[in-house]
C-alpha cells in the first residue's frame, strides 16, 4: 500500500482553508454553520482541491450525508414494518458486500447479529452504520463522511470512529468527517474547528410575527393524545417491544430516548397509524380505540409527524409550496386548504429561517441538505395538529437553525402536545418535561 501526503486548499467566503494530509489519518472538520460546511463541500466535489506534494494514488471517495443506494428504489415508505412485504428484500449482508474488509467489520459491530436481515429492517442508526461499511472500499485513499454521526447514539459514535481507525491503518486511507456539531475531538488525529469571520448575526427573533401561524388547531377536546398498554411488536422471534406502557396526555411535552435499535421509530409508527401490529395492540389515540374500520386519515389529520425515514421517501422533484400543501392537506377526505394562506404563512417561515423566499418555487432537491429538510420541517409545523411528533428532526443542523425552531416551538405551541426523540442533549427544546426511556 502505497503512502502519500497532499495539501488541500478550499476557497471558502472569506478565507481559504489549508490542510496538509497523509496517508493513515483521521480528521475531524467542526464548521461554525451548515452553510459553510455546504460550500465546503461543494468545492471538494466539483473542484478536486488538491495540489499532491508525493505520488497520489487517489481515489476519492465523498460519502454523503443522504446516503441513498440502489436497490431502495423498489422500497416504500414503513416497509420495514410489513414483515410479509420484505421476503425479496436484500439482505445486510448482501447490501453491505462480500469483501474482507467489509465482512470483519460486520463482525464487529452491532449489525453482527443481523446479517441475514432484510435491509429495510433495520433502524435508522443502523441503517447508517450498514451505509459506513458498504463505503468501506478499499482503493478508497482519501474519504469524506458527511455528518457522519447524525442518529447514532453515543456508543455507536464511539464504536464507528474506532472502525474508522481502524479502516485508517489497516489500508491506508485518509478518512475527514465533516460536522457541524461539536464529536469527541481526542477520538481524532486532527479535529479543526472552522470559523469564517465576519459571520452576520442571525435576523433578531422577534421581528417576524410568528404568532398568526400557530392558531385555530383542530380537535382539542381530548384528555390523552395517547395511551398504550402492554403494547407488543415482533418479527417472528425478533422481539421489538416487549410490554411497553406509556400514557401522554393533551399538551404535554415528551422527550423519547433510547439507544439505537432500541424501537423509538417504531413505537411512534404505531401512534401515527403506519404500523400494521397497531391492530393487535392496545392504543388509544385521542381517546379513541384503534380499531379496525376507524378511518386512519382522521388520525393522521390531527398528527404532525416528522422522521428521518418520512424525510428520506418523500418526493423531493416537489417545491417548498407544493411539499407544505401535501403535509398540510393529508386527509383526501377535508376540503384542501388555500395554497395562498399557506404560502404567506410559508413565507414567514423563509424570512425567520434567513432563507430566500424566491426559493419557495424550487424543487427541493434542488436545495443544500440543510434546506431540504428545514423545507419539509416547515410543512409539518404549519400543519398546525394537536399532536406533534419530531423523530431526530435536526440533522444537519448546526446551532443557529437549532435554536430558532426549539424557539417556535417553546414559545408558540404551548397547547401542542409534543414528543421529540433525539440522541443530542443539546437538541430538546427548554419545554420538555417528561422523559421517557426504552432499552
Amino acid at each position: 500500500m502505497t503512502a502519500f501526503a497532499c495539501s488541500l486548499n478550499v476557497s471558502c467566503p472569506e478565507q481559504t482553508i489549508n490542510l496538509e494530509i497523509k496517508n493513515s489519518q483521521l480528521w475531524c472538520l467542526e464548521f461554525d454553520s451548515s452553510t459553510t460546511m455546504a460550500f465546503f463541500m461543494h468545492e471538494i466535489r466539483n473542484h478536486t482541491p488538491f495540489s499532491p506534494t508525493k505520488s497520489l494514488p487517489v481515489k476519492i471517495q465523498i460519502v454523503p450525508y443522504e446516503i441513498t443506494h440502489h436497490e431502495e428504489k423498489i422500497f416504500f415508505y414503513q416497509q420495514r414494518y410489513h414483515a410479509t412485504e420484505n421476503n425479496e428484500v436484500i439482505t445486510v449482508n448482501d447490501f453491505i458486500g462480500q469483501n474482507y474488509l467489509q465482512q470483519r467489520l460486520i463482525g464487529q459491530s452491532i449489525l453482527r447479529e443481523r446479517r441475514n436481515d432484510p435491509i429495510t429492517h433495520l433502524s435508522t442508526g443502523e441503517f447508517k452504520i450498514a451505509c459506513l461499511l458498504k463505503a468501506f472500499q478499499p482503493e478508497s485513499k482519501i474519504i469524506f463522511l458527511e455528518e457522519l454521526f447524525a442518529g447514532l447514539d453515543s456508543t455507536n459514535r464511539s464504536m464507528v470512529i474506532q472502525f474508522l481507525r481502524s479502516l485508517c491503518q489497516a489500508t491506508k486511507t485518509c478518512i475527514i468527517v465533516t460536522t457541524t456539531r461539536p464529536n469527541e475531538s481526542s477520538l481524532f488525529d486532527h479535529y479543526l474547528k472552522i470559523y469564517l469571520p465576519n459571520q452576520q448575526y442571525p435576523r433578531e427573533k422577534h421581528a417576524i410575527p410568528l404568532k398568526p401561524l400557530f392558531q385555530n388547531k383542530p380537535l382539542q377536546n381530548f384528555q390523552y393524545a395517547f395511551k398504550l398498554t402492554n403494547i407488543n411488536v415482533r418479527y417472528n422471534e425478533r422481539i421489538i417491544l416487549n410490554n411497553i406502557s406509556w400514557a401522554v396526555k393533551k399538551g404535554e411535552k415528551w422527550a423519547l430516548r433510547g439507544h439505537n435499535g432500541s424501537g423509538k421509530s417504531t413505537l411512534l409508527s404505531l401512534i401515527n397509524a403506519d404500523h400494521p401490529q397497531s391492530y393487535a395492540n392496545d392504543i388509544l389515540i385521542f381517546d379513541q380505540p384503534r380499531k379496525y374500520g376507524r378511518n386512519i386519515w382522521e388520525i393522521k389529520d390531527n398528527i404532525a409527524y416528522f422522521s428521518h425515514e418520512y424525510f428520506r421517501y418523500m418526493d423531493k422533484s416537489k417545491t417548498i409550496t407544493e411539499t407544505a400543501l401535501q403535509i398540510i392537506n393529508s386527509n383526501p377526505y377535508k376540503p384542501a386548504k388555500e395554497p395562498n394562506t399557506v404560502t404567506e404563512k410559508l413565507t414567514l417561515l423563509m424570512q425567520y429561517f434567513d432563507l430566500p423566499v424566491h426559493k419557495l418555487n424550487s424543487p427541493i432537491y434542488l436545495l443544500a441538505p440543510v434546506h431540504q429538510r428545514l423545507a419539509v420541517l416547515m410543512g409539518v409545523l404549519l400543519k398546525n395538529a394537536p399532536l406533534l411528533i419530531l423523530d431526530e428532526p435536526y440533522h444537519y443542523f448546526d446551532s443557529t437553525i437549532v435554536t430558532k425552531f426549539n424557539f417556535l416551538i417553546d414559545s408558540h405551541l404551548n397547547d401542542t402536545t409534543l414528543i421529540f426523540v433525539s440522541h443530542n442533549n443539546n437538541d430538546f427544546p427548554s419545554c420538555i418535561d417528561h422523559h421517557f426511556y426504552l432499552s
